[in-house]
């Protein structure tokens, strides 16, 4: 079944079972390094699609997904994430409220594929001026890290339950 727009999203995903897996087709503006200077700056969409993702009703299902990384990496399981940098979550919810906002908190298993669009149109990923690298945080030594985001409601375009 798809869900489209958010208040479908939000009413479906208000109760979730804890570790509920989704695919989501999603669009983002990408924030570009150099600033006003970058003539791509504020210019550049992303649409991902098909990235399978798995939904939680508090942040726990993050630290446990670290742990269980470190334990089966041979390591101890001391992960201790720290303080939300922005937004408050909805309790029991995967939400986060930023402001006017609402955004879903989501663990990456599948990436999904994505595009690139300059002024809506399809450009290579490698035309692109100033794309930033992704990095994630030390969880504790993971070597395979958990990736998990924060997407927000009005840029998701379709959800799949998986």
């Amino acid at each position: 079944m798809y869900y489209f727009y958010n208040m479908e999203i939000l009413e479906r995903f208000a109760n979730i079972e804890d570790g509920l897996k989704v695919r989501l087709k999603y669009s983002s503006k990408v924030k570009l390094t150099g600033g006003k200077k970058n003539p791509h700056q504020d210019r550049v969409t992303k649409v991902t699609e098909g990235a399978l993702v798995q939904l939680f009703k508090s942040g726990k299902g993050y630290f446990d997904k670290v742990n269980e990384g470190l334990v089966n990496e041979g390591k101890e399981a001391n992960f201790e994430p720290g303080k939300r940098a922005w937004g408050e979550r909805v309790e029991g919810t995967p939400f986060i409220a930023h402001g006017e906002k609402t955004y879903l908190e989501c663990i990456f298993e599948e990436s999904g594929k994505s595009k690139y669009f300059l002024d809506g149109e399809e450009i290579d990923k490698e035309e692109i001026e100033g794309l930033p690298e992704k990095k994630e945080g030390e969880q504790g030594g993971l070597e395979a890290k958990v990736v998990i985001r924060t997407i927000q409601i009005d840029s998701i375009l379709e959800v799949e339950e998986a």
